[in-house]
């Protein structure tokens, strides 16, 4: 994973699916979920148009960590900056 001063670029397909942007590794919510918990940074584009849609797979990821709904399911813990605008894209 990423250190929390690199930001990793992702993109994300019609379906929802996400993959790093430069290898086309799969993605999941909770991975990024657990990135969040310790400060990593994303951008997300929609594969085929380039738009920006970082704050919604932020808000995606930051219901998993809320939820519990992970692979470990238990709630992944504060996360730092959710309160920051514009959330995480830093």
């Amino acid at each position: 994973m990423p250190t929390s001063r690199s930001r990793r670029r992702l993109e994300r397909e019609s379906d929802g699916t996400l993959s790093e942007a430069d290898t086309g590794a799969t993605v999941h919510l909770e991975e990024l979920a657990e990135g969040l918990r310790i400060g990593s940074r994303f951008r997300v584009s929609a594969r085929g148009t380039g738009v920006d849609c970082t704050v919604q797979v932020f808000a995606d990821a930051l219901g998993v960590a809320l939820s519990g709904d992970g692979p470990r399911g238990y709630v992944l813990g504060p996360v730092p900056g959710a309160l920051d605008l514009p959330w995480g894209v830093r």
